[in-house]
């Protein structure tokens, strides 16, 4: 810097404005919340993956990726909760409860004394049955705020029904409700979308084309599992009450320029492709909530594109069945990719053979043995040969298994041979008592020791 003097004007050469924003702290995942159930005395070793199971199977939360993403659900509960039994999920008598339940595991104290106590309440105490028998009709809907529409000023709330999730405006009613997709965490929910949902809804189904099958005409809505094509009932299949074809939408479709293609590809699902040569099952390809996948019996396989499906032949099918069905850490299917050539059946393989593009570049793989192939290999010009002296190579460098230890899952030590038992002696005949009562056994006598050699 130049020297400066007190008192001097110093005039800005450029101005230039910086943004900064905060972000919001990451959310949990399994393994941060345990810490903070740990560092919170709440639940034990023997627990934690009870408590885990428990909060997704009643639908608190739900994962992506490794974040557990709260519901609406979770929000409702917690908030009825907190208003009116604070003191059952306070974390202080959470943890006071585990020391306790801990006393009567250990024998310290009565398990049917403590329930009665919890239930009934003692010593002026009220118990759970006396306040839930005094806030019951008091207790309102669960309703979780969200904002007021900007237009009418009325508030904006969302409910969890019997049905699902959805948002409602003002007092309800026809016009002032829609429903709300699961997947979408509360965070992501703006004043702004649930009017835009309700708006959607109370303007009616979208036609965005016509079955292809029936000439019926076919309209873009939106549910509880998300955006979906439906086609149109007849009065008949309506007063039948029956079920109407519906297939979901694809995110990768824009929902406001569906076209007579996509209609017509979507509602050709789901399609059998054909018989597996070996099963006789039919080879089936449908769409589900989360894409296209591949069903034969009890296999499936995920379909990296939903398009594919549409046009997929039958040696494609097979060679995605052959594929292993691999899992990842928390058991979901890991998704098959779309094989780059396929070569089918060929001698010394296990299964059809194809070329796939995978994770770490281009392998060719038989459903049981993979081979990386070259850098550099066009997956159009190598030959068969080719690719079968790769899988024989990978085949005859399998890993051989591992000797283990003895004791620790590996080989076990041949067992010492059981010495031959003693032949028992035979039991002599003892004459009855005369006073009735049984004879004490007599004990076996031990034969003579016979005697020690003299020595000379």
């Amino acid at each position: 810097m130049p020297p400066l003097t007190q008192g001097r004007e110093v005039r800005a050469q450029q101005v230039l404005p910086q943004g900064h924003a905060t972000k919001p702290p990451a959310r949990l995942t399994e393994a941060t919340l345990v810490k903070k159930l740990e560092e919170a005395g709440i639940g034990r070793p023997s627990t934690y993956a009870s408590i885990l199971g428990t909060i997704v199977d009643r639908g608190y939360v739900w994962k992506r990726g490794n974040e557990l993403v709260p519901t609406f659900t979770a929000f409702a509960v917690t908030d009825l909760l907190e208003q009116h039994f604070g003191k059952l999920v306070d974390l202080k008598f959470t943890a006071r409860m585990e020391d306790e339940l801990d006393e009567i595991a250990d024998g310290g104290r009565d398990s049917v004394g403590y329930l009665a106590s919890f239930y009934r309440g003692e010593q002026g105490e009220v118990g759970l049955a006396q306040q839930v028998e005094d806030k019951v009709e008091e207790i309102p809907f669960p309703a979780i705020a969200i904002g007021n529409d900007p237009e009418s000023g009325e508030p904006v709330v969302v409910r969890v029904g019997r049905f699902g999730t959805y948002v409602q405006r003002g007092a309800g009613g026809v016009g002032n409700t829609a429903s709300i997709p699961d997947d979408v965490p509360p965070a992501d929910l703006t004043v702004e979308a649930a009017i835009a949902a309700i708006v959607k809804k109370s303007s009616g189904p979208v036609v965005v084309g016509k079955d292809p099958q029936t000439g019926r005409e076919v309209t873009l809505r939106s549910g509880r599992f998300g955006t979906y094509l439906e086609v149109a009932q007849t009065e008949a299949e309506i007063a039948a009450e029956e079920k109407p074809r519906r297939t979901s939408l694809p995110d990768d479709v824009d929902q406001a320029a569906v076209t007579q293609a996509d209609v017509d590809a979507l509602l050709s699902l789901p399609r059998t492709i054909g018989a597996h040569p070996e099963t006789k099952e039919d080879i089936v390809v449908a769409l589900g909530r989360y894409g296209a996948f591949l069903r034969c019996g009890k296999e499936t396989r995920n379909v990296e594109r939903w398009r594919d499906g549409v046009t997929m032949e039958l040696d494609a099918a097979l060679a995605l069945l052959a594929q292993p069905k691999l899992r990842g850490r928390r058991g979901q299917q890991a998704t098959v990719r779309t094989p780059l050539r396929e070569f089918g059946a060929l001698e010394g393989a296990a299964g059809p053979v194809s070329i796939f593009d995978g994770k770490y570049g281009v392998y060719a793989s038989d459903g049981t043995t993979n081979a990386t192939l070259p850098k550099g290999t066009d997956p159009k010009e190598i030959t068969a040969d080719e690719v079968m002296g790769f899988l024989r190579v990978r085949m005859a460098a399998a890993p051989k298994p591992k000797r283990g230890k003895p004791g620790r899952g590996g080989a076990k030590k041949a067992a010492a041979p059981k010495k031959a038992a003693a032949p028992k002696a035979e039991k002599a005949e003892t004459p009855k008592a005369d006073d009735g009562k049984k004879p004490a056994k007599k004990a076996a006598k031990k034969p003579a020791k016979k005697p020690a050699a003299k020595k000379d």
